[in-house]
């Protein structure tokens, strides 16, 4: 999880972004993650 969320915060920098299949584990270890990618302006949905 804390390899996807790396991952998911650098996407910020790069034109292509990132993606990850499964946030599932970001959801249980970190579950304000999706929000706060959202106010830094990523365009990253919500776990749900």
């Amino acid at each position: 999880h804390r390899i996807a969320m790396s991952f998911l915060v650098l996407g910020l920098a790069s034109r292509h972004g990132t993606a990850i299949d499964d946030a599932g584990a970001i959801a249980t270890s970190f579950p304000g993650f999706a929000e706060l990618m959202q106010r830094a302006r990523a365009g990253i949905a919500a776990a749900g």
